[in-house]
């Protein structure tokens, strides 16, 4: 527990939590023209959207507000991603939009409740795919051929090498990491 939640905390009087907190965020906002009045005031406006939701999802889980496991939030995940499929087939964009929202946050949660941290897990994504797409360039530039030439499934069979590769490259340095170790 984080130490500004363990010092709003005492056990045996959950009755006060909110008192706790009324009080402290009042002190620390003396002299300040605004009060926050919520656990979720406060954040940053500039984190990104992952970061802010694992954050907000944090400061929710230090009062009891949260899941009770990970497969809890699997079985939320499903019940999210079946509402996101009906908004598609018949839903305006802004139930869409909503629905694709909650789906992420959701998400958020699994990673937050697996001690992951799902700005940097989308980061490293954004990274795989720019080297994966890079070495498909790289593969149709040596057959003579640029994006535009060629078919999505040509792209696609490139692609699936290039994921193969990596992934046989990966199990490879992982056995020389057991062996050495």
């Amino acid at each position: 527990m984080s130490p500004f939640a363990s010092s709003l905390f005492d056990p045996g009087d959950k009755g006060s939590t909110m008192d706790r907190l009324k009080q402290r965020i009042a002190r620390s906002m003396k002299g300040k023209d605004w009060k926050r009045t919520s656990l979720l005031d406060g954040l940053p406006l500039g984190l990104s959207a992952l970061e802010r939701a694992q954050r907000l999802s944090e400061r929710a889980s230090q009062v009891g507000f949260d899941w009770p496991n990970a497969e809890a939030v699997w079985k939320k995940i499903g019940e999210e991603l079946a509402e996101l499929k009906r908004a598609d087939r018949k839903g305006p964009r802004k139930a869409i939009e909503e629905e694709i929202g909650d789906l992420l946050f959701t998400i958020v949660n699994w990673a937050r409740l697996k001690n992951l941290a799902a700005e940097e897990a989308l980061r490293k994504a954004n990274r795989r795919f720019m080297k994966r797409f890079h070495q498909v360039e790289l593969e149709l530039h040596r057959r003579g051929k640029t994006l535009e030439e060629s078919s999505l499934k040509e792209m696609d069979r490139i692609w699936d090498e290039v994921k193969r590769k990596r992934e046989s490259n990966s199990r490879r340095a992982l056995r020389k990491r057991n062996q050495a170790g």
